[in-house]
C-alpha cells in the first residue's frame, strides 16, 4: 500500500478519490491527525459507505 504524508495548515480539506485512479472495491484508509481539540466533520458521509 502506497502511503502519502501531507501537511496542512487549513480548516477545510477535499479529498477527491477520482484523482487516484482507483480500483472498484479497492480499499484505502485515511487518517487524520490534529493538534487541535477539536473533532473533524465529514460533510459527505454517504460517500464513504
Amino acid at each position: 500500500m502506497e502511503k502519502r504524508l501531507i501537511k496542512m495548515n487549513s480548516d477545510i480539506l477535499e479529498i477527491k478519490l477520482q484523482a487516484m485512479n482507483l480500483k472498484e472495491n479497492e480499499k484505502i484508509k485515511i487518517e487524520f491527525k490534529y493538534a487541535r481539540d477539536l473533532d473533524p466533520v465529514i460533510i459527505n458521509p454517504e460517500a464513504i459507505n
